[in-house]
Order: structure tokens, then C-alpha cells, then sequence
């Protein structure tokens, strides 16, 4: 599996286990903001991803791009239970031989993510 199939992967498996923080899937210095732009610590964004009722096994990735060499950013989509789509984006990093998530976001007007190409 390449490295780009491997992050998202990596990211549904943290869409699919939100309900705790899991130390082990992420960055020490993990940080995330909700769509209003308040910061949240990892256990505020377990919560808030898992009080949102996302249907994770729906999740669709938009694209993924990778910065440097152990970087991935990639923004993707999921429904929600009542019927709402949300979009995210999250930078994945390789830290101590591991993908770990660094940074996620909740985006508004995901429009502006689309791009030409993305990962099947």
C-alpha cells in the first residue's frame, strides 16, 4: 500500500474510533479547531467528532497531497445523520516510523477543496 493510501486509512480508522482519544494515532503537539475556530485538545475533538453522528463508513476523500516527504494533507467528506455533509481536513505526519495526525480542521465553503485528482 503507498503512503498516501496508508494516511487515509489511517484517517478512517480515527473517523471510525472517534468516540476516545487514542494517544497512539496521534501527533504530541495534536491541534484542531472547530468551524467556529475554537481550539479543541484531542479530547474535545473525540467529542466533537463523535456528537456530530457522522456515518464514517461513508466518508469520501476529496484529495491527498503530500508536503514534504513524511507529510500528507488531506481534505475528505462525510454525511451526517441528518443529512448534512461536513468537510475535513487534517495533516498526517511520519513521526517515530508511524503516520500520526498533526492537524484537523472543519471546513466551510469545501468548494474551495476540490481539486482535479484524488486517491480511488
Amino acid at each position: 500500500m503507498d503512503a498516501a493510501n496508508l494516511v487515509w486509512s489511517r484517517e478512517q480508522e480515527v473517523l471510525a474510533t472517534a468516540k476516545a482519544y487514542d494517544d497512539a494515532a496521534f501527533a504530541a503537539d495534536f491541534v484542531s479547531f472547530d468551524p467556529e475556530g475554537n481550539q479543541l485538545t484531542g479530547e474535545q475533538f473525540a467529542s466533537q467528532m463523535h456528537s456530530t453522528g457522522l456515518l464514517v463508513k461513508k466518508a469520501r476523500l476529496m484529495w491527498c497531497e503530500q508536503g514534504l516527504q513524511d507529510s500528507y494533507c488531506i481534505a475528505f467528506r462525510v454525511p451526517e445523520t441528518n443529512g448534512q455533509m461536513t468537510t475535513h481536513l487534517s495533516l498526517w505526519r511520519m513521526i517515530d516510523k508511524e503516520w500520526r495526525k498533526q492537524f484537523h480542521i472543519f471546513v466551510e465553503g469545501e468548494d474551495s477543496l476540490e481539486k482535479s485528482q484524488s486517491i480511488t
